[in-house]
């Protein structure tokens, strides 16, 4: 067996989450393999991997904006997010 398939993850059922101006929990910690988020808004979005999202700082999506998680955002943390008014995000998450 490949050591690669260790770190395939299954696809959970695709999700979205409206980011605020306040930071909330987007998702809650747990073993992920890999996560996509699609900005669908047209303001800002940032996020805090374990921490309050600021907006602006750390990881953060112009409108259109996609991070896919690689080896240097990688987190089982929680993923916390805060946006410079109401944004739509588009979620697939690996587990």
């Amino acid at each position: 067996m490949s050591k690669f398939r260790d770190y395939v993850g299954v696809p959970t059922t695709p999700a979205t989450y409206t980011a605020t101006a306040s930071s909330t929990q987007m998702l809650a910690a747990n073993s992920r393999k890999g996560l996509v988020v699609i900005n669908l808004g047209t303001v800002n979005v940032s996020f805090g991997c374990g921490t309050v999202a600021i907006l602006n700082a750390g990881i953060t999506l112009l409108p259109n904006g996609t991070w896919v998680m690689d080896q240097q955002t990688f987190s089982q943390a929680a993923i916390n997010v805060i946006s410079g008014g109401s944004a739509n995000l588009s979620i697939q998450e690996y587990l």
